[in-house]
């Protein structure tokens, strides 16, 4: 009887111990519900591989049912499972988040709002992670190839610019390989100038390339210049079966030459 009464306090204090952790980590006073998990990291992601999927996982807390009212995706992308009836108090509920990567190469974030009918009233539940392009995708969205690097075009079309002003367009870029890669632009000729939204491309990550013409930098330069920029993509950590990547994009632009321009107006 006595070792039966000591096993009793001891499973009494361990649970007293582990409640205030559960429910100080997850919920605050006056909460019905605590989330096991709100966010899932899928890491890697194959487009050719399909939907992939995960679960998360809310626990009803409170004295009554409480019930999940609507869930809605910030993007069609994901969609989410969950049940429909009432949660009674001390069950589990597993919502189902589905994401769909076809089409989206590079890093993603989406996020899924839960609305309950008690407090919290609502939760954000976040997923995220990189899709490696398909083939087809590369093709279709990076056609400009060079080593581990793939470019939306090789020719850039900055528009019309009056001679004393610059002008900017961007380049999608996107690396293909298993390797991160530097980006670089060496020796810019003097009327452009380059910046990489990622100067170190992790592999099947996207990047903007921005590049600006600035017409005062080429008092020479008077109506459509094609103007050559080089590219290049070195792995960081090179194998034998490592290549470099170097791509020559025309940069194309209309220089007005303001002074006449402004005669015209009379």
């Amino acid at each position: 009887m006595y070792r039966l009464t000591i096993l009793l306090i001891a499973a009494v204090a361990l649970t007293a111990a582990a409640a205030p952790a559960l429910s100080g980590s997850h919920a605050e006073a006056g909460q019905s519900a605590i989330w096991l998990e709100r966010e899932h990291d899928f890491g890697v992601i194959e487009e050719s591989g399909g939907k992939v999927a995960c679960t998360m996982q809310m626990v009803n807390i409170a004295d009554t049912a409480i019930s999940i009212i609507e869930v809605r995706s910030s993007c069609g992308c994901t969609a989410a499972r969950y049940p429909k009836q009432p949660i009674a108090p001390g069950d589990t509920a597993t919502i189902t988040l589905v994401f769909n990567p076809n089409g989206r190469p590079g890093t993603f974030a989406k996020s899924v709002a839960v609305r309950l009918s008690s407090p919290p009233l609502r939760t954000s539940l976040t997923v995220h992670g990189t899709v490696r392009a398909s083939e087809s995708t590369l093709t279709r969205r990076y056609p400009t190839i060079a080593g581990p690097l793939r470019l939306s075009n090789h020719i850039l079309p900055i528009g019309e610019v009056s001679a004393e002003s610059s002008h900017n367009a961007i380049l999608s870029a996107y690396n293909a390989s298993s390797d991160t890669i530097r980006l670089e632009a060496p020796d810019a000729p003097k009327p452009l100038s380059v910046q990489f939204s990622k100067t170190l491309l992790p592999p099947g990550n996207e990047c903007h390339i921005t590049v600006t013409f600035d017409a005062s930098k080429c008092p020479d330069c008077i109506g459509v210049t094609e103007t050559p920029l080089c590219i290049t993509a070195t792995p960081i950590n090179p194998t034998d079966s490592s290549t470099m990547g170097m791509v020559k994009v025309t940069v194309v632009a209309n220089v007005r030459n303001s002074v006449s321009s402004d005669f015209s107006a009379f």
